[in-house]
């Protein structure tokens, strides 16, 4: 897979990327607050109230459980904010499978549930990279315009 590089570079703008979903619950499951999100009316709220401010606007999810969790909250989110990126990550905390059969069954779910231009964030050590395996890591990567690197 080449990496292709843009000519010229996009201008910087302020963006707000709020986190929507864990696996396959909305991020109000863990969180009461009044702002906390519930689905697509929620994100369109925070949307708007983004734009309103000048703010650039996505969300972020994690991809979690046995079965591919959370792909189709993932494109519904998407389709509302029209940008999302996968925290891929493999460590116990994530509950992931590295396997490409369960990227790619997400990314179906992402894309039949509407779901636009997607990123993936991954940790760019061996701990973070090597659980996938060449396969799983393409399978995770094959779909997305951006690759974020979490840098800790």
């Amino acid at each position: 897979m080449a990496v292709q590089r843009g000519r010229t570079p996009r201008p910087w703008r302020a963006a707000v990327l709020v986190k929507a979903h864990a696996g396959a619950r909305w991020m109000a499951a863990f969180d009461d607050h009044p702002l906390a999100v519930t689905g697509p009316d929620k994100l369109a709220a925070l949307r708007d109230a983004c734009a309103a401010e000048g703010l650039a606007f996505g969300v972020w999810g994690e991809p979690r459980g046995v079965a591919p969790g959370g792909g189709d909250l993932a494109g519904q989110a998407s389709a509302v904010a029209g940008y999302y990126c996968a925290d891929v990550e493999p460590y116990s905390d994530f509950d992931i499978d590295p396997s490409a059969a369960y990227a790619d069954a997400f990314w179906q779910a992402f894309r039949d549930h509407g779901g636009l231009e997607a990123g993936v964030s991954l940790v760019p050590l061996p701990s973070g990279l090597d659980p996938f395996g060449g396969a799983g890591l393409r399978a995770w990567l094959k779909p997305v315009r951006y690759v974020e690197p979490q840098c800790y």
